[in-house]
């Protein structure tokens, strides 16, 4: 009897710590909404004096791995900077000389094109249901098709009607880049020092501090770099199926699809969409070579690309990418969508540290046997 009494007295104790913790948390998160407009302005204000350190540090921190590869292969480490700054800078450039005519070129084009394939869905469907096409259906076209329409007719308005406030974007956002890539520069010719240094500061009073900073070190490092890598693939990949079939957009297609990877399983499955639908005024054979190749490629990267290309360590699953990408735009936006997948990562690592007792000791022996 005294052992069940004792076993509903640890259950209530940890029920109300629990309950006190999350009262806790949603009187933190209710003060943050309802104080915003007191904070938000002095928060945007310091943002903008630490983002080009930020970032700076991103560029940095992204960089070390090929600047590592560099020293490994007897490149001197200031050589190995300048020479991957160089190329990034000049990749940069020929992206934007590149991309940015095209897409003003090519933007009404490619929504005409989009217009076109919905039209074409729309009239075969209607074709072959004869009177009998549900109204919903009909008022889905219609209105996709007037959305496409009137963002088609935006695009020469804005430019014109904002072109000084996109010329004062556009030189802050040039100025920003400057400086961050200067930060970033000076980062990584210190990284190791600074890396050691926060690394003794962390462990100071507890060395499982820096084991976790190593394991989240490792696990959002590999993601970054085996996701670029991923783009890059992709990118290739359906730039010359579009530009072998003769799309005409097929350099747009290749980025818009390499840059879905950015939102797991959603971001693909929509790309895709969007290259069928521009795609079906071509010639019915390259059509249904695209539609294949698609397909084929649909299932070769989740299956066959991305195992070789990421991390074990890295591995999440559709359901921990999908509502981490949905929690972490919600709540930052566009940005929260791009970091969503490392933000998990880094939670992930804390929390299986905080509690699982043998996690830590995997992870010890983990990173003895890769010293």
């Amino acid at each position: 009897m005294n052992f069940i009494e004792n076993i509903f007295e640890k259950i209530s104790d940890i029920s109300m710590r629990a309950l006190i913790r999350m009262l806790l948390i949603l009187g933190i998160i209710y003060l943050i909404m309802a104080t915003d407009s007191v904070w938000s302005g002095t928060a945007r204000t310091v943002f903008g004096i630490i983002k080009p350190f930020l970032y700076g540090f991103i560029m940095a921190y992204i960089l070390q791995k090929p600047i590592n590869y560099g020293v490994k292969h007897k490149i001197p480490k200031k050589i190995a900077i300048l020479l991957i700054y160089a190329i990034g800078l000049l990749l940069v450039y020929l992206l934007l000389a590149t991309l940015v005519p095209l897409l003003l070129d090519r933007a009404g084009g490619f929504i005409n094109s989009m217009i076109s394939g919905v039209s074409w869905l729309y009239s075969h469907y209607a074709s072959m249901t004869e009177s009998n096409t549900p109204d919903w259906i009909k008022d889905f076209a219609d209105k996709l098709i007037q959305a496409l329409s009137s963002f088609r007719n935006v695009i020469p308005n804005s430019i014109s009607t904002s072109l000084p406030v996109f010329v004062t974007d556009t030189l802050s956002h040039i100025t920003t880049f400057v400086f961050s890539t200067i930060i970033s520069v000076y980062l990584c010719i210190d990284w190791e020092k600074l890396r050691t240094t926060f690394l003794k500061a962390i462990g100071s009073r507890n060395f499982t501090n820096v084991r976790i900073m190593l394991k989240i070190d490792d696990e959002v490092s590999s993601y970054i770099h085996s996701m670029i890598v991923l783009m890059l693939i992709t990118f290739v990949e359906y730039s010359l199926l579009y530009g072998l079939l003769g799309h005409k957009d097929w350099l747009i297609l290749g980025i818009i699809t390499s840059l879905a990877h950015l939102v797991p399983y959603v971001g693909p499955m929509a790309a895709n969409t969007i290259g069928v639908l521009t795609a079906l005024n071509m010639p019915t054979p390259n059509l249904i070579i695209l539609i294949v190749m698609i397909v084929i490629l649909s299932n070769v990267d989740p299956y066959i690309i991305q195992p070789m290309v990421h991390s074990r360590n890295t591995k999440i699953s559709p359901l921990e990418a999908l509502f981490s990408v949905f929690a972490f735009g919600r709540i930052f936006g566009m940005k929260g969508i791009i970091v969503a997948i490392p933000l998990f990562l880094i939670i992930r690592v804390l929390f299986l540290a905080k509690t699982k007792p043998d996690y830590l000791e995997n992870l010890k022996k983990e990173q003895e046997a890769h010293a």
